[in-house]
């Protein structure tokens, strides 16, 4: 870093810290939509502020004119809990998601600062890896997620006060530290597999230690973290049969989809996606042929690394070091080896919408926010505390990290710059590009025709324009065939959402209700049916 900056200076520090997340939250704020993932979790929010409870209204095809209340089952409840709890309070829509945003903004940032400052790096390389993170932009940016920083940052949090308990032996942070892997549990299902890897190995260095502490302190965050997840997943088998969605959902075996990974080494250091599209159309090559290039040397590279600290730390033992780097690794690879592990499974094994288009859990680099800081940490550790042989070498390759630092900061606020504009002039509530303008045209004309509506559709998204149009849902179109019967007791206009692919064995139950296609949306066609009771 500069010498002649002193970032040892708290005030600075601060300033440049708060002008990160003020970056990071502003980013975010331009991609704004109420819509997909964030659509249905806004729905359970209504509901909850509305004092149904975490639900969604739906209706079933026993009677598509009777609303019920159902549980949510796709994401577990906080961040809806989060919003309703601001809706309650008056803020709006947007206001609301914003304010979350921001929220995740800042927490994510100062659990990285305080984890990089607890192994020991100095204030300057710190602020390197805060503005590295502040201005990362990953691919599934676009459809913005809700809770991925929330959820980061809870395991990051989790795992800074597991390091500090293992330091001084506080049970406070025994406390912290299993709250906040609940709260990551209760953001994101995907973070239960990191839930008893930090207790069992406490345990286990009780028992190899002969420190009964360590064993009293495993036990009690195990406790901690079950209550969450037996709590949960309980509430859910009782109120719906069911722990998860996922249960809902066909299996198969998709070998394939694991040849799609996230070049994870390149993306802690770089917009990959935006390098490859770059060189796609520099040199007239296909995004794949730069792509592929940064996933086998991503993984020859990480492999190195990973090779290389085994044969050194010996992480096989199980021991917790005394050094706090090695703690942070050696917690670190526990907590992702499960989790990339229920990744993979996922991928391979359910059997999603998004097959035809190869989708899986692999291919979303957000899914990999806690790794993909874990390798930053890695590659500034190795450049700014760890004295080389070759010099010059050593001093080419930090100078080369700042200038992607540079690169990647100067790409943000180029994003920034051109996409602020949508914060005054794009409505989040009305997603462009979301197919809800045909809904708009649809149900129009149902209501002149004084037929209620119903919305036959899996989009999330559906399910929030439902809400704010008066209109209901019918969600489980994967369970449509072609003897499906629909029950109805008032003239009901059914719009039907299906997948080009899936239409051939549906036209029996097109022709017998006599859907027409009106609208052609990306790989879907929208069908209309204006149906009476006397039709079933």
């Amino acid at each position: 870093m500069n010498p002649k900056i002193n970032f040892d200076n708290k005030w600075l520090q601060w300033s440049l810290f708060l002008l990160a997340v003020a970056v990071k939250a502003t980013l975010l704020r331009t991609y704004l939509t109420i819509d997909g993932d964030r659509g249905l979790q806004f729905v359970a929010a209504i509901q909850m502020a509305k004092n149904y409870g975490y639900t969604i209204p739906v209706v079933e095809l026993s009677d598509i004119n009777l609303v019920l209340h159902k549980v949510l089952l796709e994401w577990p409840p906080l961040y809806s809990s989060l919003i309703a709890g601001l809706l309650k309070l008056g803020l709006g829509y947007v206001a609301a998601a914003a304010a979350v945003d921001t929220a995740g903004a800042f927490l994510y940032l100062l659990g990285i600062w305080w984890l990089a400052r607890f192994i020991g790096f100095s204030a300057g390389v710190r602020m390197l890896i805060i503005w590295f993170k502040a201005t990362e932009i990953y691919e599934g940016l676009y459809s913005s997620p809700p809770t991925d920083f929330l959820s980061t940052a809870g395991i990051l949090m989790a795992v800074y006060f597991f390091l500090k308990w293992i330091d001084n032996e506080k049970w406070k942070y025994i406390l912290l530290t299993g709250i906040c892997f609940s709260v990551a549990f209760l953001l994101r299902y995907v973070y239960v597999t990191t839930l008893f890897v930090l207790p069992l190995l406490l345990i286990w260095n009780g028992w190899k230690k002969a420190k009964p502490k360590y064993f009293r302190a495993g036990v009690l965050l195990a406790v901690i973290v079950g209550a969450s997840l037996v709590g949960y997943l309980g509430f859910n088998k009782i109120q719906t049969g069911h722990f998860t969605y996922l249960e809902e959902w066909s299996k198969g075996f998709f070998p394939g989809k694991v040849l799609n990974p996230v070049p994870l080494f390149w993306q802690a250091i770089t917009h990959v996606t935006f390098i490859c599209m770059q060189f796609s159309l520099i040199f007239g090559t296909h995004f794949s042929l730069f792509h592929n290039f940064l996933k086998l040397t991503s993984v020859l590279i990480l492999l190195f690394m990973l090779v290389n600290w085994m044969k050194n730390a010996r992480p096989w033992r199980l021991v917790i070091p005394a050094d706090r780097y090695q703690q942070l690794l050696l917690s670190s690879a526990l907590l992702m080896i499960p989790y990339v592990g229920i990744l993979l499974y996922l991928s391979v094994r359910v059997e999603f919408f998004h097959e035809d288009a190869g989708w899986s859990y692999l291919v979303e680099d957000r899914y990999y926010l806690y790794l993909l800081t874990i390798i930053l940490l890695v590659i500034c550790r190795q450049l700014f505390q760890v004295r080389w042989k070759n010099n010059s070498l050593q001093g080419l390759l930090k100078r080369l990290l700042l200038v992607a630092l540079v690169f990647q900061s100067a790409h943000t606020f180029y994003v920034i710059a051109r996409r602020a504009p949508l914060i005054v002039t794009a409505d989040p509530t009305y997603p462009q590009g979301a197919g809800w303008p045909y809904l708009d045209r649809f149900t129009a004309t149902a209501k002149r025709m004084g037929n209620e509506v119903v919305i036959f559709s899996n989009n999330y998204g559906f399910s929030f324009y439902a809400l704010q149009n008066d209109v209901q849902v019918y969600r489980h179109t994967r369970k449509l065939r072609a003897d499906t019967k629909i029950k109805l007791r008032k003239p009901t206009t059914v719009i039907l959402e299906l997948n080009k692919a899936g239409i051939k064995e549906m036209v029996p139950f097109l022709d017998r209700y006599q859907f027409q296609p009106r609208q052609v949306f990306n790989n879907y066609i929208f069908f209309v049916a204006h149906l009476k009771p006397s039709a079933e």
